[in-house]
């Protein structure tokens, strides 16, 4: 599942679904032009959760082939930038600095049961068992607990030198996208982050500057993947 939010480039903003079932040959399955600015978006079971800034969250029930039904939509009270699902939950970072937790059993009636003022400008979250990683921009990352997943408390909030723009957790390793540098915490400790490694990204072995822009990041296994403003 992709999103794109309009900007001066892409002017539509859309959800496209991509058969990759075949890695060497991705096919497109289907795509709908959203008038809400696309931003996150998080699978839970059944269903795809969209975050859409100010509209709040999308949710779609997914279909065989790709087909994408909207269900519902619940009222944003903030800037909501992202969505990751657990459960029956979802967890959405807003510019605010909040993160709210919307219970999605039933998506008809989905609604906000939890939040947590963290401060600064929630970009993305990552959920690992009774903890998530919040990516807060120029503030850092925040650890929080989920010990009870509708009352999120927080641990505690780790500087970065950059701007955290987007976070992953590894076996226990938390990976962040810091606009500049790929950095790396050790989450051992489950209620303590211990920066342990960084990636500078140097312009000036890049073809432009712009491949110095690493904004978004995923893990899995003992592979780091970091999608740049022009390439992964």
């Amino acid at each position: 599942y992709v999103g794109s939010h309009a900007d001066q480039i892409q002017p539509e903003s859309f959800i496209a679904v991509i058969d990759a079932s075949n890695p060497m040959q991705l096919v497109e399955l289907g795509a709908q032009e959203r008038t809400e600015n696309v931003e996150g978006l998080a699978v839970a079971g059944d269903l795809l959760l969209v975050a859409v800034h100010e509209e709040g969250m999308l949710i779609f029930d997914r279909g065989e082939g790709g087909e994408l039904t909207e269900r519902a939509r619940v009222d944003g009270r903030y800037n909501a930038w992202g969505v990751s699902g657990a459960g029956d939950l979802a967890y959405v970072p807003s510019a605010e600095g909040m993160l709210s937790v919307v219970d999605i059993s039933d998506p008809d009636t989905a609604q906000l049961v939890g939040s947590l003022d963290i401060g600064g400008a929630a970009k993305d979250v990552a959920l690992d068992g009774d903890r998530a990683v919040v990516a807060l921009g120029a503030t850092g990352i925040a650890l929080v607990s989920l010990a009870d997943p509708r009352q999120p408390v927080l641990i505690e909030i780790e500087n970065t030198p950059g701007s955290a723009l987007s976070v992953d957790i590894g076996t226990d390793a938390v990976y962040v996208s810091d606009w500049n540098d790929i950095r790396v915490f050790d989450l051992s400790d489950r209620d303590d982050l211990v920066p342990v490694g960084h990636e500078p990204l140097d312009p000036s072995n890049a073809s432009t500057s712009a491949e110095s822009r690493t904004l978004g990041i995923a893990a899995r296994d003992d592979i780091i993947f970091s999608s740049n403003w022009t390439e992964m």
